[in-house]
C-alpha cells in the first residue's frame, strides 16, 4: 500500500481577503479625525460588516493602532552599558518618525495623560528599561514623565496640520526636534535630585 502524505483539508469557500494586520495598516493611512469603520472598509474595498469579524469597533481599532505604533517606536536593543540617554534618543527619533506619519494620532491619543493604553504601554516599557539600565524606580518614572510629556507634547504641537507652530518641511522639523532632544537629554539627572 503506497504511503501518502497527510495534507490539511481546505475549508470550503474562498480564503479570507482580510486580516487584522491589513485593517490596522489601512487605518494608519487615515487621519484620526476621519477614522471610521466605513472609511477603513472603503480603503480596503470590503464591506463595513467584514471588518467586524476582525475588530469589534473603532475604539478597539485605535487600541490596535497604538499597539502597532508602540512596537515600531521601541528601540530593538536595550541600553548598552547603562547608556540610557542614547537609548532615549533612539526612542525619541522612533516617536518622531512613526507618530508624525500618522495624522492626528499624537495629539488625540498619545498626548492625553490618562485613558490611552498606547501611552500607558509605552510608559511601562520605558520605565522598566530605565530601571534595568540602573535608574532608581522614582528617577525612572520622573524621567519618563518629563521626557515623555516633552516629546509627545512637541510632536502634537508640531504635527502636520497642527497650526502655525508646525514646521513647513521635514528638515526644519528634524532640526527643531534635535534641539529639543539635545536640551532634554543634557538636562535629565542620572538619578532623582535630593530635595
Amino acid at each position: 500500500m503506497p504511503h501518502t502524505e497527510w495534507r490539511p483539508t481546505r475549508r470550503p469557500g474562498r480564503p479570507p481577503r482580510l486580516s487584522r494586520e491589513q485593517i490596522v495598516a489601512a487605518a494608519l493611512e487615515i487621519d484620526l479625525d476621519a477614522l471610521t469603520m466605513p472609511a477603513v472598509a472603503a480603503r480596503l474595498d470590503v464591506s463595513t460588516q467584514a471588518l467586524y469579524y476582525w475588530v469589534d469597533n473603532r475604539d478597539e481599532l485605535i487600541t490596535l493602532i497604538g499597539d502597532v505604533l508602540v512596537a515600531r517606536i521601541m528601540p530593538s536593543e536595550e541600553p548598552v552599558d547603562g547608556d540610557w540617554r542614547a537609548w532615549l534618543a533612539e526612542l525619541a527619533w522612533g516617536m518622531f518618525h512613526q507618530l508624525l506619519a500618522v495624522p492626528g494620532f499624537t495629539g488625540r491619543i498619545f498626548a492625553r495623560r490618562q485613558g490611552s493604553s498606547a501611552r500607558e504601554q509605552l510608559q511601562a516599557r520605558v520605565v522598566a528599561t530605565l530601571v534595568a539600565a540602573g535608574l532608581e524606580q522614582q528617577a525612572a518614572t520622573d524621567t519618563w514623565d518629563v521626557f515623555g510629556t516633552s516629546v509627545l507634547g512637541w510632536l502634537a504641537a508640531h504635527a502636520p496640520g497642527a497650526g502655525a507652530g508646525a514646521p513647513r518641511d521635514i528638515r526644519e522639523a528634524e532640526r527643531r526636534f534635535w534641539l529639543l532632544l539635545n536640551t532634554l537629554l543634557r538636562g535629565l539627572p542620572a538619578n532623582a535630585p535630593r530635595m
